[in-house]
């Protein structure tokens, strides 16, 4: 005989219907917010690279996460203006309200974190009591997840605690971002990012020999060029081949683009977002040749900032208004690099600073892929979406 199912039995059925709706809403918010944080951050990146390509030479290197997110946090402290500047610049698009994409994207940096250790990127600040900083602003930063501190930055001890912090965070290999140049400044806004993966496919070492790389301008210089065969996401088509090696936590992946014929400058690389992004990959088995390699550099992006309409927002006295009674311009935005490519796989440090001043106070056989010529890459986080290192290599640097 038929019975009607109990009260309870009722009400468990409809908690576990709204639990498994919230799980699937939570994901599928998640999976579009990466989604759009992977195509702005494409955009971002970009736009970085051209802006540096005049003054960086054959080698241009970029933290686009590391960038976005010491803007993001310096938003916090910002006038509406500055956030949804920040928002176009970051490359997002209009459609939310631009303090819910920066304040998402803070919240995401701790998410890249791996729990094997090999990604690991924090945010911080230090602000000197001077500007008068607001304690509900302030409360506000700490809440995102960064690290805040009041101290005098016109004190050498603030100096080298700052770069204490970004050695660490950075495994020692950026072992400064600030000198004593900050006294005068009113804040200063830090990144710092590290990784360190294996290759999902290991290159064999006993494939790898010097052999000839053919530089952007037309030299040519003999580098150890590493070779193996491995199958992964690829894009062979007219001019330009690309593949996306990835790494053992699956999550990342180096995102590699180059010509099949004469070597290229940066420039040539035409509709490079959607190479980069990887639209239209297919898994293929290719036998790919990659130079091993150490990246170093230093770069100023403040130039670069200011041409995407930062500029005029980084000027307006009133623009931080919200984190500090004495108005601030924001003078600066340094950042280091380090990048190394070998046989076992890859690994990176970025550290980024942003430098506020007070005004007051101043199949078949495999296809082969050769990157023996100028590429552009991306170190991408496949769950988040965001880059953490882009760039482009016109020449090898000399040694390793």
């Amino acid at each position: 005989m038929y019975q009607k199912p109990n009260l309870i039995s009722r009400h468990l059925a409809l908690v576990c219907a709204v639990i498994l709706a919230f799980a699937v809403s939570t994901t599928s918010a998640r999976s579009n917010f990466a989604e759009r944080t992977s195509l702005a951050q494409s955009k971002f990146s970009i736009s970085l690279m051209r802006h540096l390509q005049s003054s960086n030479g054959d080698v241009i290197v970029v933290s686009p996460a590391g960038a976005a997110a010491a803007i993001a946090l310096v938003s916090l402290g910002a006038s509406q203006r500055f956030r949804e500047t920040a928002q176009a610049t970051l490359g997002y698009d209009s459609s939310r309200r631009a303090d819910l994409d920066l304040e998402e994207f803070l919240q995401s940096i701790s998410g890249i974190a791996g729990a094997d250790g090999s990604c690991s990127i924090a945010n911080a600040a230090a602000l000197d009591s001077k500007i008068e900083p607001d304690p509900n602003t302030i409360s506000r930063m700490r809440s995102s997840g960064p690290e805040i501190w009041i101290k005098s930055l016109s004190d050498a001890s603030t100096v080298q605690f700052i770069n204490q912090w970004v050695s660490e965070k950075t495994r020692g290999f950026i072992g400064e971002i600030v000198d004593n140049g900050i006294g005068n400044s009113g804040m200063v806004v830090l990144n710092a990012l590290y990784f360190k993966d294996d290759w999902a496919t290991s290159f064999d070492k006993a494939r790898t020999q010097l052999a000839l790389f053919h530089n952007a301008d037309g030299t040519v210089e003999k580098a150890p060029m590493m070779r193996g065969t491995i199958t992964a996401a690829a894009r062979l088509e007219g001019r330009i081949a690309a593949i996306s090696l990835p790494y053992k936590s699956s999550r990342f992946s180096l995102t590699l683009v180059t010509t099949r014929d004469t070597p290229a400058a940066f420039s040539e690389f035409t509709d490079i977002e959607n190479w980069l992004n990887q639209t239209d990959y297919r898994p293929a088995r290719m036998e790919v040749i990659l130079p091993r390699m150490v990246l170093r550099k230093s770069s100023s992006l403040m130039s670069s900032l200011n041409s995407t309409g930062l500029g005029a927002a980084f000027a307006d006295s009133g623009t931080f208004l919200p984190l500090s009674k004495r108005p601030i311009h924001l003078d600066g935005v340094l950042q280091k690099i380090y990048f190394k490519i070998d046989e076992q796989g890859s690994q990176a440090a970025a550290a980024t600073a942003v430098y506020g001043r007070s005004i007051a106070a101043a199949s078949a056989e495999p296809n082969l892929i050769s990157f023996d010529k100028p590429f552009v890459f991306a170190l991408r986080d496949q769950v988040t979406g965001m880059w953490l290192l882009s760039g482009y290599v016109g020449r090898l640097p000399a040694g390793e």
